[in-house]
C-alpha cells in the first residue's frame, strides 16, 4: 500500500479498504483504522449510529450541518474513514 501525506497538516492518507460484509450488522474493529485519535474515532462511530436512521432521509444542508458539527479530531477521522467505511458504519447501526 502506497502511504501519501497531505502537504499541508502532514495527515496520513490511506486508501479505501476494499472490504465486503455479508451481514452488515457488525463491522470488524480491524476494518476502523484510526487515523490519530482513538477517543475521537470511538465519538464519531457513536454520532454515526446515532444518525443512522435518519440519514437517508438528511437534505444535503442537514447532512452539511451535521458533518460541520463534529469535533475536529471526529472531522479527521471522518475524512480518514472514508465514504465506503462510512456507508459500512451507517449500514450496521440501521440493521443492529
Amino acid at each position: 500500500m502506497q502511504e501519501n501525506f497531505c502537504p499541508n497538516c502532514g495527515f496520513q492518507l490511506r486508501d479505501a479498504a476494499r472490504t465486503e460484509i455479508a451481514d452488515s450488522s457488525a463491522i470488524p474493529e480491524e476494518t476502523i483504522v484510526a487515523a490519530r485519535n482513538p477517543d475521537a474515532l470511538k465519538s464519531l462511530r457513536a454520532k454515526l449510529k446515532e444518525v443512522a436512521p435518519r440519514f437517508l432521509d438528511m437534505s444535503e444542508e442537514d447532512y452539511g450541518e451535521w458533518v460541520n458539527a463534529l469535533e475536529f479530531g471526529e472531522f479527521i477521522e471522518f475524512i480518514a474513514m472514508g465514504g465506503e467505511k462510512i456507508g459500512m458504519e451507517i449500514r450496521a447501526a440501521c440493521n443492529a
